[in-house]
Formats: C-alpha cells, structure tokens, sequence
C-alpha cells in the first residue's frame, strides 16, 4: 500500500533526523514539517513540507492507482551567521544552506532502497532554487528542493 503525502513528509524527516547532522547539536528539533517564521526560527533549520497543488492519480487496471505529488524541503540559513558545517569551521548562511542542501540530494538519491521499503516507486529532486529574504536577525537564506514522489495506492 502506498504512502500519503503526509506520510511521505514524515518518513522524510525521520530519515533525515537520523542521518543529517544538526550543525549547532541541538539536543530539540531542527527538522519540522512546516515552514518557520523568519522573526523566530533558530537557525539554520530545514522543513519538509507537501505541495499539495501538485498532486495527480493515475489509474492502473481497475485496483491500484499511481499517485504523484511533490514535497518540498526547504532549508534555512541565517546569512551572516557562523557555524561548523562538515569540515568547514565558521561556514556563513549561504555555505551552510550549501552543505545542507547537498546533504539532503545525497540521502535522497543514494537511498533508493529505502524508498522502495517503503512503498515509494521513487522519490527524486526535480527542482531547485535559492532566495534571500529579510528576517527579523539579518537576511535568511532559504534553498527549496521539490522532490517528487510516486507511489501505488
């Protein structure tokens, strides 16, 4: 049986809980399944969440249907901020949405079987940009994976 896109969301942060680590080694959440407010988030910080305006069903015979949808992960920098991110000491927002951004394409495409385990015919980044907003602290940098997924209900 297939997964529903709030179910998606969930083994994805779970995933990436388990195997991204936190720049900072909060001991709280990072991950979260929807986008923060820039006045308050610690950062940086990344979110998966549905793109519930694309979503489509696909019949296959009379019992299944294919469902395709995409989830968006979107990770947050503060701009001028400073912390380790893998072997870079004092990475600044941008170099930290960097690691972070290719960090979550990694585990996305290198852990196709996990997918499959998990009723996902695939799950692939399909699109990618970075923009720089205002934030109550400084500029935030904010990278948007749509990723999309198909799955057998």
């Amino acid at each position: 049986m297939g997964k529903t896109e709030q179910e998606v969301v969930e083994l994805l942060i779970s995933e990436f809980e388990a195997n991204i680590t936190d720049p900072l080694n909060r001991s709280n959440k990072w991950i979260y399944d929807d986008s923060p407010r820039l006045d308050l988030a610690g950062f940086p910080r990344i979110a998966v969440v549905p793109n519930t305006s694309l979503y489509e069903q696909l019949s296959i015979g009379n019992t299944e249907q294919l469902e395709d949808f995409t989830i968006v992960v979107e990770v947050y920098a503060q701009k001028e901020s400073k912390v380790t991110v893998g072997s870079t000491t004092d990475a600044r927002g941008e170099q930290q949405a960097d690691y972070l951004t290719k960090e979550v394409k990694n585990y996305i495409k290198n852990n196709h079987a996990t997918w499959i385990t998990n009723d996902l015919l695939h799950i692939i980044p399909e699109t990618y940009t970075r923009s720089v907003v205002p934030g109550r602290l400084g500029n935030i940098v904010i990278d948007r994976i749509t990723l999309r997924v198909l799955t057998v209900n």
